[in-house]
């Protein structure tokens, strides 16, 4: 399975010289550190890109992308301003929150989660509250208690975020 999909938009990490084909010639492409592109079609072995600022489809080799590339995330719409670290399992992403008191998300979230302290009466027919909890943030801006599903303890996409 292909590790990006049509539409992603993926970055360079490192200046990178990648061999590139062509319907008729085999060709020696070099990306700048930084540079983008975007995956506009995937097939068993290759995804043809299309460089940032160029009209040019190119055809790039799975093996070569996939090791210096990243997925670029944008980070408009979130509850969230910037990410800090990307791909984490499920239980780095639980260390980090709960540890470190950090903010985790998934990429495919808008929200987050965070290690929240209650000490308190929620309603006066309850005892007191106390102790810490994973708390939810919300796309919407609304709160919940976190509740992982099987998917996502299964994730690699987890964050730290701010």
């Amino acid at each position: 399975m292909a590790k990006y999909q049509d539409g992603d938009l993926i970055a360079f990490k490192n200046a990178t010289i990648i061999p590139a084909s062509t319907a008729r010639t085999i060709e020696i492409l070099t990306f700048e550190s930084g540079e983008k592109a975007t995956i506009i079609g995937v097939s068993n072995n290759e995804y043809i890109v299309k460089r940032e600022g160029s009209d040019v489809n190119q055809s790039l080799s799975h093996i070569m992308v996939d090791g210096v590339t990243e997925k670029v995330i944008f980070v408009d719409n979130k509850q969230y301003s910037r990410i800090l670290q990307k791909g984490l399992t499920f239980g780095r992403a639980i260390d980090k929150a709960l540890c470190e008191g950090k903010k985790v998300s998934r990429e495919v979230w808008d929200g987050y989660w965070c290690k929240q302290t209650v000490g308190g009466q929620m309603d006066n027919n309850l005892p007191s509250w106390k102790g810490d909890f994973l708390v939810a943030v919300l796309k919407d801006g609304g709160y919940a208690i976190a509740t992982p599903y099987q998917e996502d303890m299964f994730a690699y996409d987890w964050m730290v975020v701010e």
